[in-house]
This record gives structure tokens, sequence and C-alpha cells, in this order.
């Protein structure tokens, strides 16, 4: 992480030494993030989608949602995608960086024994370009909502119906994980 942020110009990362694959959305973390969102400057936070298929990655990014939901001054959240397409209502040419975005995602090895995800991500952010003109060779996609957004009662009812599919969505992809690794038959009476 330290070697990709030198990478990519931007300082110091802080870590928090919490359980790969055990965040839970819970007040603790909630408070956490909101006092450090309010202890800074900025006035938007990153953090990814709340459409991310890894647990951590979903769970980050509600309980940075409602922490900025939460905060006394305006603060607005960018959510990005890492493995899973967002419905993005920001598109950013990154055409220029890309070559060095993928060099910082090169510095997480241990993550690249598992799966391709350097390839993965370019592949999505090659995608994101088609809607743009063909000099753009690679593309972020962002959705950008703000903090008076996040207060409003209307979008989190939007909110809630958008988890709901996920969590269904979820549990279909891990029944397909499991069927796939042999953990239950390989029939569509499993499903």
């Amino acid at each position: 992480t330290q070697a990709a942020a030198q990478i990519l110009g931007y300082g110091e990362p802080v870590f928090w030494d919490l359980p790969d694959r055990g965040l839970v959305y819970e007040e603790a973390l909630i408070e956490r993030i909101r006092h450090a969102v309010e202890l800074s400057p900025a006035n938007l936070v990153y953090a990814p989608s709340w459409w991310e298929i890894h647990p951590d990655h979903s769970t980050l990014s509600l309980c940075v949602a409602e922490a900025i939901r939460r905060c006394t001054r305006q603060v607005s959240l960018l959510m990005y995608e890492v493995g899973a397409p967002l419905q993005p209502n920001r598109l950013l040419d990154i055409t220029e960086v890309n070559d060095r975005k993928q060099a910082a995602i090169r510095c997480f090895a241990s993550q690249l024994v598992n799966q391709a995800y350097d390839q993965h991500i370019g592949a999505l952010n090659r995608f994101r370009t088609y809607t743009l003109p063909k000099s753009v060779q690679f593309a972020e996609a962002y959705r950008f909502v703000t903090g008076a957004d996040l207060k409003s009662g209307a979008t989190f009812e939007r909110l809630r119906n958008l988890l709901g599919l996920q969590l269904a969505l979820f549990k279909q992809l891990q029944r397909t994980h499991a069927m796939l690794m042999g953990e239950v038959e390989h029939s569509l009476d499993a499903w």
C-alpha cells in the first residue's frame, strides 16, 4: 500500500488494522469514520461503491455513507469501482495516467497471486470508455453523492432497495461459487 501510494503521489496511508473479510456495519466503525472525516479539511470522501461484491468493500462503503450522512458540515461521497461495475454519474479519462495506475496495482503482489486483478481492473477501465470519444483509452467510473442527498429519506429508501437487490445477487454469487468449487451438486436441483 505504501509503495502504491508513492507511485500515485498521495500522502502516507493510515492503517486501522481492521480484519480482512471481517468488517461489520456497526456504530463503532461508523463513528470512527465520521470522527476522521470531521477532523479532516476534506469536503469529498472516496470509498468503494456499495455495489462491490467483496464484503469488506460494500460494508465500508455503507459505513462511510452513514458517517457522511451524520457529518455536521457539508461533505460529499465519491464511490469508485474495485471489482464490480457501479451505476456511474461521473466518468474520468485516465488514459494519460493508466500506466502509473497499473504500476500501483502491481504493488499488491499478494492479491495478484489469487486473481489477475490488474487485468480485471484494466478491462473495467477499458469498458468505461464505451460512451466516450475514441481518444479515451481508459476511464474510471464514479458515483457522486452529496451529503444532503444522503441525509434525505428518499435517498436512503433507494439505497435500501439497491442493497436488497445486492444481497440477492451476492447470495446467488455465493451459490455459484459453491457449485463451481464442488461444494454442492452440479445440477439445477441444487438451486
